[in-house]
C-alpha cells in the first residue's frame, strides 16, 4: 500500500512540476527583461547579463513547454484519418502515432545526451557552462517519452476493455 502511494505521488509530481517550472521560467524571464528594459531606456545603464538570462530561460521554457504540450496533447495534428474511422481503429492509430513520436523521442534523448556531455564551454557574460543550457532537451525527451507512455498504457487499457 505504502509503494502504491509512493508511485502515486511521484507520477503527480512528473505531472505538475514542469508545469510550475515553466510558469516559474516566464515569470523569472519576463521579470528580467523588464529589468532590462528599464535599466537601458530609462537609465542609459544596460546590464549586459539580463538578455543571455533571458535567453537562456527562454531555451529552458520552449523545452518545457513542448513536453506540456504533449502531456495536454495540444500539438498540431492532422486527425483527418482519425475522425472518420470506427472508434477502436481511432485508438489503435492513435497508439502508432504516438508509438512512433515515442520511438522518435527516445532517439532524440540518447543523441543529446552524447552532446551535452560533450559540450565544455561556458556563456559569455554569465560564465556558466552551456551543458546547463542544453540540458534542456534531454529533460524534455524524458518528460515527454514518459507522457507518451502514459497516453500509450491508456490507449492500449481502454482497447482492452472494449
Amino acid at each position: 500500500m505504502k509503494i502504491n502511494m509512493k508511485i502515486k505521488t511521484t507520477l503527480y509530481i512528473i505531472e505538475k512540476a514542469p508545469d510550475y517550472f515553466g510558469i516559474t521560467l516566464l515569470l523569472v524571464m519576463l521579470a528580467l527583461v523588464a529589468i532590462g528594459v528599464f535599466y537601458r531606456i530609462v537609465l542609459e545603464r544596460p546590464i549586459l547579463w539580463v538578455n543571455e538570462a533571458a535567453r537562456y530561460l527562454m531555451i529552458w521554457l520552449v523545452f518545457i513547454g513542448a513536453s506540456i504540450g504533449v502531456k495536454l496533447g495540444d500539438h498540431i495534428a492532422i486527425d483527418l484519418l482519425i475522425e472518420r474511422v470506427p472508434a477502436r481503429l481511432s485508438q489503435f492509430v492513435d497508439c502508432l502515432i504516438r508509438g512512433s513520436m515515442l520511438l522518435f523521442s527516445i532517439i532524440v534523448l540518447y543523441w543529446s545526451v552524447i552532446y551535452v556531455s560533450g559540450i565544455y564551454a561556458e556563456s559569455t557574460v554569465l560564465r556558466i557552462s552551456l551543458k546547463w543550457v542544453y540540458a534542456s532537451l534531454p529533460v524534455s525527451m524524458i518528460l515527454i517519452s514518459i507522457y507518451l507512455i502514459r497516453q500509450i498504457m491508456d490507449n492500449v487499457n481502454a482497447l482492452i476493455r472494449k
